[in-house]
């Protein structure tokens, strides 16, 4: 169990931005564990087997009101920052995808309702049994373009509407106002842009001193790897990619309310009933 006094660094971070994957990098360093390879899920989360990681000198929190509180104990904060509509979009897409669409996680119903509402709005009334299958089956990764859009369309879109247009305004979360001069500040462009001195800078400043060979390679390595199993356009280009989504999320829909139209009208051994206007069509 960690205890406060064991902790040297803490990383504050809004979810989805690479705030375990930084800790575990400290963790590691500070226990001198340089040869592993840090484990991911299938959806690149640093989150491996369950949400809470008793680690023992790096710990991380999303609340940014306890950073006077962190410092006042002595312990050295990053904070991981997004200003920008490129690292908000990149950074909510990232939190529900690493976070609420990980079947670990299937305790967390918080984009779950948006899911359902949002598959419900989109169809229209009559359509209510696809959107609970694709709820019910959220895990399943054939779902999964549907699923990210409708579930973090809330955190894109302060209005919640999902059609959401190119010149809306996208509500940034104003993180500078939490900033204290002796925090460690590192933009996470740095995570989005693969920027290694950036990281590698943010990580010396943290253990106070330089960073050895071996740390270097470590960090590297790690970095390298946690870079190479994200989505690449998500990444450079969240913008695009949520546009993408919504392409394929709606694609997918409409072909399965074709398939329940269809479906529907064939339902009946005696009877076929057309969806459309609900006449009822004897059989041949």
């Amino acid at each position: 169990m960690t205890t406060p006094s064991s902790i040297k660094t803490s990383v504050v971070f809004r979810g989805g931005s690479a705030g375990i994957f930084v800790r575990k990098l400290l963790e590691n360093i500070f226990l001198d564990n340089l040869s592993i390879n840090i484990e991911y899920t299938a959806n690149g989360s640093a989150h491996v087997n369950k949400l809470l990681i008793p680690f023992k000198f790096a710990g991380s929190t999303h609340d940014f009101s306890t950073i006077p509180e962190l410092l006042n104990k002595g312990q050295t904060v990053i904070v991981i920052t997004q200003t920008t509509t490129r690292e908000f979009f990149a950074r909510s897409l990232h939190q529900v995808i690493k976070w609420g669409l990980e079947q670990q996680y299937r305790d967390n119903l918080r984009e779950f309702d948006f899911i359902y509402d949002g598959i419900n709005s989109y169809l229209g009334s009559g359509y209510s049994s696809i959107a609970r299958l694709i709820t019910d089956n959220r895990f399943d990764t054939k779902y999964l373009n549907i699923c990210a859009f409708f579930g973090a369309i809330h955190l894109c879109n302060p209005s919640s509407n999902f059609l959401l247009s190119h010149e809306e305004k996208i509500s940034l979360p104003l993180d500078h106002l939490h900033l204290l001069e002796s925090c460690i500040s590192m933009p996470y462009q740095c995570i989005l842009d693969h920027d290694t001195d950036t990281l590698l800078s943010t990580i010396a400043k943290a253990i106070n001193q330089p960073l050895t060979d071996a740390q270097v390679e470590f960090v590297v390595r790690n970095f390298n790897n946690y870079i190479s199993i994200q989505n690449t356009l998500l990444l450079k280009d969240p913008e695009e990619y949520f546009k993408q989504l919504q392409i394929k999320a709606f694609a997918q829909l409409d072909e399965m309310k074709r398939e329940y139209d269809l479906n529907a009208c064939n339902n009946d051994q005696s009877m076929l009933y057309c969806v459309d206007d609900q006449t009822a069509i004897p059989s041949t």
